[in-house]
């Protein structure tokens, strides 16, 4: 099933005042570097992703008071399934991947393990003070 603002909220009872998160706690959300540039063909990608931006900021300022953080990471173009599934779909496999790499001021995909690392990091206590905030890793794609 494709990702739907619909299905973000199925299920979130952190985006509630009445939140079921334990107190002094953290909730990672993950949208989309494109949720804050946009790109032609996919509104509805951008929205979705775009409005899991919001809840993110709305939870954080609800679930603030119990000690609970709510933060975002935004990834670009990584490695794995997605990025070959949208190349492969295009016909040209290969220049459809070079052409996302050209976009990155990296000229590389992220590797999984790099969003994992920024996972764990604001999983920890080194994070404690980051919240409501929205964390690119993207090799520098909305930088530019």
């Amino acid at each position: 099933m494709p990702f739907t603002f619909e299905r973000a909220l199925q299920g979130s009872d952190v985006f509630t005042v009445e939140a079921n998160v334990p107190d002094e706690t953290c909730v990672i959300n993950s949208s989309s570097a494109v949720s804050v540039r946009g790109g032609p063909g996919v509104i509805a990608y951008v929205a979705s992703k775009h409005a899991v931006l919001g809840m993110t900021r709305c939870a954080a300022a609800e679930a603030a008071p119990r000690g609970v953080r709510v933060n975002c990471i935004n990834p670009g173009p990584v490695e794995g399934r997605m990025m070959d599934s949208i190349a492969a779909r295009a016909g040209d496999a290969q220049v459809t991947s070079q052409h996302f790499i050209d976009a990155v001021p990296a000229h590389r995909y992220g590797k999984p393990e790099e969003v994992a690392a920024l996972v764990v990091f604001l999983a920890s206590d080194a994070a404690s003070y980051c919240n409501g905030a929205l964390y690119a890793i993207d090799g520098g794609l909305t930088a530019v």
